[in-house]
């Protein structure tokens, strides 16, 4: 008998050490690193910048509009499908953006959080498309706001900002791919953040701002095009 007990102390503890590293754990701590020199994108949710959300129902998301139909399909039950206008600094509408979310396969509690793949393509009128590969750690935003507050009725503290983007670059940035206009050809990065302003238990995320900042790079081949259609100089010609 007394092995038995022995054994489910130590199922209990080893339990209980396991969630203490889960919860606390900081390596699941996002680090904000913006590009340098880069334009933001904004976005408020559930705000008047979301057009369209859909997903499977049971997460706890509103459905945008809501007579959108929702995605029941086996294959996409887990996808997340949002359709945003992005805003510049100023607050004007400058792009339109569709997305979609899914859980990652590299989700991993205990080492790196709870992450979710992003893909953005973001039309800019007049300018052209970009493609946007990212990755995000939700875990804090779960561990400090949703749980708490939404399972354990907990207060809120807030607001709060939550950086999130964590690869798929070894820099820890999203990927940025130019697909038309004149963004073709072009490469970048880009990281998102979440300033979490109201939050409740009764509606979960009541307001929230999002960023996306972007920062891309000039083409090495539009560099190499410019320098060789500037005449050439020749040594004592003013």
């Amino acid at each position: 008998m007394k092995y038995v007990i022995a054994t489910l102390l130590g199922v209990l503890l080893g339990a209980a050490g396991a969630a203490a590293v889960l919860y606390y754990n900081p390596l699941t701590r996002v680090r904000e690193l913006p590009p340098k020199e880069s334009w933001t994108l904004n976005y408020d949710f559930p705000g008047g910048s979301t057009l369209a959300l859909t997903h499977a129902g049971q997460l706890g998301l509103p459905l945008i509009p809501s007579d959108v139909a929702t995605l029941w399909e086996t294959a996409i039950t887990d996808v997340v499908l949002n359709v945003l206008v992005l805003e510049d600094e100023n607050g004007a509408p400058r792009a339109l953006a569709s997305r979609i979310s899914v859980p990652s396969r590299e989700t991993d509690l205990l080492l790196r959080g709870f992450l979710v793949s992003e893909h953005w393509l973001i039309t800019v009128p007049g300018q052209g498309t970009l493609f946007v590969d990212g990755e995000n750690n939700l875990w804090p935003f779960l561990k400090e706001s949703l749980i708490p507050v939404k399972y354990l009725q907990q207060e809120w503290h807030g607001p709060v900002r939550y950086p999130v983007t964590i690869g798929p670059t070894v820099g820890r940035t999203a990927e940025v791919f130019g697909v038309s206009g004149a963004y073709a050809g072009l490469r970048g990065s880009a990281v998102e953040s979440y300033d979490l302003r109201r939050f409740s238990s009764d509606f979960g995320i009541e307001a929230l701002r999002g960023t996306l900042a972007v920062a891309l790079e000039e083409r090495a081949d539009a560099v190499e095009a410019e320098l060789a259609a500037k005449p050439a100089t020749t040594a004592g010609r003013e």
